[in-house]
């Protein structure tokens, strides 16, 4: 599924929500921006997925992945000691740097940034090398107040 880089999120919803901006919604028939992420970039994102006691940045989890949109990608996971998920099992929400905002991606972001090159927009990049992991967080608490209303 694709959506355009900070447009705003409706996914199965009638009417978009203004405060939660899609990022990483790529597929192969569409150009995405290519470079390089800083070097912390990539570890910082994968405990944002992985989560821990205190933070679930995951909602819409399904018992099935989606694959790959970009390339013939096998299942794609990231592990962090006895942490691990399935990339493309989920999407991910982060909270912006900007009060009351979110950026919404599949899980399978990781794996863009990391073997295809893919650039996100700086707010992105922003929200998560400024990402509180002791902050208590439940994204998907976060969905469900903001869809209310919108299907």
């Amino acid at each position: 599924m694709y959506f355009e880089d900070m447009s705003s999120y409706c996914y199965y919803l009638k009417t978009p929500l203004s405060n939660v901006k899609n990022v990483g919604w790529l597929e192969r028939s569409k150009a995405y921006n290519t470079g390089d992420v800083d070097g912390d970039f990539l570890p910082r994102l994968s405990n944002i997925i992985l989560g821990n006691d205190v933070i679930d940045t995951q909602v819409n989890k399904m018992r099935s992945v989606h694959p790959c949109s970009l390339s013939s990608c096998y299942l794609q996971e990231i592990k962090e000691g006895d942490r691990k998920a399935c990339l493309g099992a989920a999407e991910i929400w982060i909270p912006s740097i900007e009060n009351g905002e979110f950026f919404a991606s599949p899980s399978m972001v990781y794996h863009y940034i990391e073997k295809h090159g893919y650039l996100p927009p700086k707010e992105f990049i922003s929200a998560v090398m400024s990402f509180n992991f002791e902050l208590p967080f439940k994204a998907q608490d976060a969905y469900l107040n903001a869809v209310k209303g919108h299907f």
